[in-house]
């Protein structure tokens, strides 16, 4: 495969997650030179092997250390960088108390702290689709959403995950509509993510389909998966 050199520098948060590890491949493979935070660097020669059995990435791949609790690493991530894809955000898989809305509302925010600092011209934050539930009225049907709905964080009952991605969405939100440095944001809300697996590591949505495999799962009723279409698998 042919690829077309790019001056572009991009950066990419969570850089051992799911979502991460295969943007780090589409982006290698259209040529661009890509950054990736982890939280340690530990793990750098691990992320390395997963991305180098789909991509050849050459002197063009970089990590850095840096975590959404700690200013430490963030600058130096996003020195030099035209576009700042945000992945990295905790799910508190076999946390049930964890504090998911600190790191990654907070995290967002010292990302484009950064971001601003240093002039990115784009700014794409990986959000939720359950950041964006409108209120469901027993007996209706649940209406259909846009850009002005949003989950509300305080409902009872709401998981710490969704009550993260919303206050961390609109934190960013908030950020842009003060920003003068001209820096752009889109955000992008997915739901379920499947796909083929690079690595051992188990991302949050392949959890589901890891324990019907392993026969983990004690019931489950009838449901089923749109695919890319939005046809009904057969």
């Amino acid at each position: 495969m042919s690829i077309t050199p790019k001056s572009e520098t991009v950066l990419v948060t969570g850089g051992s997650g799911y979502v991460a590890g295969w943007m780090i491949v589409g982006l290698l493979r259209q040529g661009y030179r890509v950054r990736a935070t982890l939280r340690s660097l530990g793990r750098e020669d691990q992320v390395r092997a997963a991305i180098a059995r789909q991509v050849h990435a050459d002197d063009r791949l970089e990590f850095f250390a840096a975590d959404l609790l700690s200013d430490a690493g963030w600058d130096e991530a996003v020195y030099g960088c035209d576009t700042v894809f945000h992945v990295a955000s905790p799910m508190g898989q076999g946390e049930p108390n964890a504090d998911l809305v600190r790191p990654a509302r907070d995290g967002t925010l010292r990302l484009l702290r950064a971001a601003s600092k240093h002039q990115v011209r784009r700014f794409v934050y990986t959000s939720s689709v359950v950041a964006a539930q409108a209120p469901s009225i027993a007996g209706e049907v649940q209406p259909r959403t846009d850009e002005t709905t949003w989950t509300d964080a305080q409902q009872k009952g709401l998981s710490e995950y969704a009550r993260s991605k919303t206050l961390a969405e609109k934190a960013a939100w908030d950020f842009i509509q003060q920003d003068s440095s001209g820096m752009t944001m889109a955000t992008i809300l997915p739901g379920m993510i499947l796909g083929p697996v690079m690595a051992e590591s188990v991302s949050g949505s392949l959890e589901l389909i890891y324990r019907l495999l392993k026969g983990k799962v004690p019931a489950l009723p009838p449901y089923w998966l749109r695919d890319h279409r939005g046809s009904r698998p057969g």
